[in-house]
């Protein structure tokens, strides 16, 4: 089975890349599971003083959410909906927001919903430092639709920042 985070480290900086690149890099359980278990082993690491987080593949920092994947557990009823994938999402990005090192988001082509959140999670000195290629397209739909109706987590405190680059 392929790693769904692929992990280096060079000169101190850790570099994790959402290796999911024939689906966009969309986030399914694995790989946001994953993801929360390196961020775990890397803060704990005295080796690793910063983290650079990216996508595989040319098209796609993250499509955001994998919709075949939350369309089941939403086959199972809201409440499963709401525990696997909304609430397993805002546990990545308020792990991101809380870490106690720099977290930059190296954005590659497409940063949608769950991948814009990631993009904003991430903590350097402003907007205008984010590293985005120019090829970088990033939009958080559920800005349009009501929080209730959303996993957008943090939504009057993310409309007010900047967005995803």
């Amino acid at each position: 089975m392929t790693d769904l985070v692929l992990s280096e480290t060079r000169d101190r900086v850790a570099i994790l890349t959402l290796n999911r690149p024939d689906k966009l890099n969309a986030l399914n359980y694995a790989l946001m599971d994953r993801l929360l278990s390196r961020l775990d082993l890397i803060e704990t690491d005295d080796g690793v003083r910063a983290v650079i987080l990216t996508g595989a593949g040319e098209r796609a920092f993250s499509a955001g959410g994998d919709i075949h994947e939350f369309s089941l557990s939403v086959a199972e009823g809201t409440d499963v909906a709401l525990r696997d994938f909304v609430m397993r999402g805002q546990r990545l990005t308020a792990r991101l927001e809380a870490f106690r090192k720099p977290v930059i988001a190296a954005v590659n082509g497409l940063a949608f919903s769950g991948g814009c959140e990631i993009t904003e999670a991430g903590r350097w000195p402003s907007p205008a430092t984010a590293p985005c290629s120019p090829s970088r397209k990033s939009s958080l739909p559920c800005r349009r639709l009501s929080a209730a109706r959303s996993g957008c987590r943090g939504l009057p405190a993310a409309s007010a920042r900047w967005s995803c680059c």
